[in-house]
């Protein structure tokens, strides 16, 4: 009989339409000739499905067929009014930089480069060392990186356009800060006093350097995008954490105002004895316990002195009492602002800051961890879905191009009889064959079905769990031992060790039921960390077990109570005793609860991980910055006692010419080579470096 078409599926194929003709009722003269009509039905049925898949190939042909390149829709279509698609110089450009390791390049040349601003030593400067061959070679160094990355910015403008278009170079917000960088760097490769003029200055921003990483790490940019999107929101936490700023600093001037300015001076003298900050109440003798420093009888305290820490430890002001309440909320260093205030006026005054202590860091600085981290669930859960969303529109496309199976090609209905007749009889020839195996295969499913039962027994779960339970109390009531005081501490450590092997032999049997019964692959595959646990800890207390046996023949013997010390003084598995401490984690496992907890925390480690590799970018700026701009500026006093052999030190020299009014700190590099301490002319014996 002939097949009729579809006319829902083939709607809106004109060329099919056009092309196949429509179906053929049957007439009365076609019921007197079936033969002829099969015929011609077989043959339009075949034109149609031949009409179907060509034009069914042609449209997957078209959905399917690759996108030029590059892709006009992701690039420009000229470049600085220049470079066109498919100008050579371009596509190879562009070839380049969708290269994944053109990317990895330029991170690897960035981490060095940071690696040697860290090592620079801020004192190797021509003032100091005129003729420093570390310093050539740094210098060697960095004008190669700035040459480096002067090329890739030159690539990209030529590859994506410079500024004009929705797709160029400066069209991303994060190539802003790659262009600054690049350009700051090139300036460096001017001389300083050239006419481009003093560019010492612009050569403090190479520490931005360390920033590209993040434009190269998308994980970076998603979490450097979570915190800029975060700050509207954390506005209202830094106006609380303002007021209460406000309120601690008015409330501190008003109680502290000028309490740490105390000072004993001597009556008799007028000089400052240097106790400090001390109370301005008397020493009294029916009070031998005082809260309070107070000065002695025959001095005076004083509110005349500078306040301790080089002035900074005061709330004489407002600006001062936000430094010292910044300093309680870090959490570092507030005890030495207590112990000042509680010497010069009070013991009580703990109360302020510990309430400042619980309001600050306990409960404000933590709102600004929850706005971040309601943030970061937003944006990726927004993530999430555009993912799939894309997903979904994949598959669609996909199934689109498949061929239905309605429009496939019928099969002759002789021929597939054929096929079935010699299936059945190739069947039959194997079913003969498969008998032989078939009771030994019913076997092994039952061995296998019973290792299952048993595996997942609660017999099996009790004995383990009371097994866990017995080894950590024997655990906990292991202790050292005086075997000359105590006849029963030998027997005591035997059974402490013979222990260990019972306890060895439960697990073992543990894992080796459960890998029967469920398999190796998904014992160690499927359940994942809690079996990983469980094979570290048989792995190691059966590497352990000849040691534990030697020990415990050792505590079985007689011998002197001196040499019983002796017997676990360890072997080459000592230290696989450390992992016993792992047999009570494997209680813990037994809690459905804290596995869900574990793996909760385990899956924020690839977040966390990222988290901490930005913030150590940001202290690496900062240590570069600060190495930098502040090098040799903290001055400390000294004495001839802290110079030994070895040192490198500054010699004025006299003849040589120092300007002291540009650099205070001047002469020639010396190392010492000779020091005597009891010398008075001349003690020091110094080996000048070359200019």
């Amino acid at each position: 009989q002939m097949r009729k078409r579809n006319p829902v599926k083939d709607a809106g194929v004109d060329d099919e339409r056009d092309q196949v003709p429509q179906p053929l009722t049957e007439s009365p003269r076609s019921q007197n000739q079936p033969a002829l009509l099969k015929t011609q039905g077989s043959h339009l049925s075949g034109l149609s499905h031949a009409d179907s898949r060509s034009s069914r190939r042609s449209r997957a042909g078209r959905a399917g067929e690759p996108r030029p390149w590059p892709d006009p829709h992701k690039y420009e279509e000229r470049s600085l009014y220049i470079f066109s698609l498919q100008n050579l110089l371009r596509k190879f450009l562009i070839g380049c930089i969708e290269n994944k390791w053109w990317d990895r390049t330029v991170l690897f040349v960035i981490l060095v480069n940071t690696v040697i601003l860290v090592v620079r030593d801020p004192y190797d400067i021509p003032e100091y060392i005129p003729n420093s061959p570390v310093r050539t070679a740094w210098d060697t160094l960095g004008t190669i990186f700035n040459i480096f990355f002067l090329v890739e910015c030159i690539c990209k403008v030529v590859a994506l356009g410079f500024i004009l278009g929705t797709r160029t170079y400066l069209s991303a917000a994060w190539n802003w800060l790659d262009l600054i960088v690049v350009v700051v760097g090139t300036m460096e490769l001017f001389p300083s006093n050239s006419a481009a003029g003093n560019l010492s200055v612009l050569r403090s921003f190479r520490v931005l350097r360390p920033l590209r990483v993040i434009t190269r790490v998308p994980e970076l940019k998603f979490l450097v995008m979570v915190i800029l999107q975060s700050v509207p929101e954390l506005g209202n936490v830094f106006g609380l954490c303002g007021f209460i700023w406000f309120v601690f600093g008015i409330l501190g001037v008003q109680l502290f105002g000028g309490v740490t300015r105390g000072s004993c001076y001597d009556i008799d003298s007028g000089g400052n004895t240097g106790v400090s900050p001390c109370s301005l109440d008397r020493k009294s003798s029916d009070d031998p316990i005082q809260d309070q420093l107070l000065c002695n009888e025959q001095q005076e305290c004083l509110r005349i002195s500078p306040p301790p820490n080089s002035g900074v430890t005061n709330f004489d002001n407002i600006l001062y009492a936000f430094i010292n309440i910044f300093q309680v909320m870090t959490l570092e260093g507030w005890t030495d602002v207590l112990y000042a205030l509680q010497d010069s006026l009070s013991f009580q005054v703990w109360i302020y800051f510990v309430v400042l202590i619980c309001i600050g860091p306990y409960f404000v600085i933590q709102l600004f961890l929850v706005v971040i981290s309601k943030k970061y669930a937003e944006l990726k859960e927004q993530a999430n879905i555009s993912a799939s969303g894309k997903a979904v529109t994949d598959a669609i496309q996909i199934n689109t191009n498949k061929v239905h199976p309605e429009q496939r090609p019928a099969v002759d209905p002789e021929f597939s009889n054929a096929e079935s007749a010699a299936n059945e009889e190739s069947q039959t020839v194997e079913s003969d064959k498969k008998d032989d195996k078939h009771v030994i295969f019913v076997l092994y499913q039952k061995i296998i079905a019973k290792f299952q039962r048993i595996a997942a027994s609660a017999a099996l779960e009790g004995i383990v769990m009371a097994a866990i339970v017995v080894n950590t109390l024997l655990m906990a009531i292991d202790s050292d031992c005086e075997f000359c005081q105590n006849a029963s501490c030998s027997q005591f450590k035997t059974v402490i060790e013979f222990s260990n092997v019972v306890f060895t032999s439960i697990f073992t049997f543990e894992m080796v039921i459960k890998i029967i019964g469920f398999g190796l692959y998904r014992y160690l595959w499927v359940l994942k960390f809690m079996t990983w646990l469980d094979v570290i800890i048989v792995g190691t207390s059966l590497a352990e077990i000849p040691d534990v046996l030697e020990t415990s023949r050792c505590y079985m013997e007689p011998r002197p109570c001196a040499e019983y010390d002796f017997c676990d003084a360890g072997g080459g598995t000592q230290v696989l005793r450390i992992v016993r401490l792992l047999r009570v984690l494997k209680l813990l496992s037994r809690f459905k609860s804290f596995q869900k907890q574990l793996m909760a925390i385990a899956r924020t480690f690839q977040t966390v991980s990222w988290l901490v590799f930005l913030i150590c970018i940001f202290i690496t700026i900062f240590v570069i910055l600060g190495g930098t701009l502040m090098a040799g500026l903290v001055e400390r006093p000294w004495s001839a006692d802290g110079l030994f052999r070895g040192l490198r030190v500054f010699v004025s020299v006299p003849g040589d010419n120092l300007d002291t009014t540009s650099f205070p700190i001047q002469g020639r590099v010396a190392t010492i080579k000779e020091f005597n301490r009891n010398g008075t002319t001349n003690p020091w014996y110094a080996i000048l470096e070359p200019k």
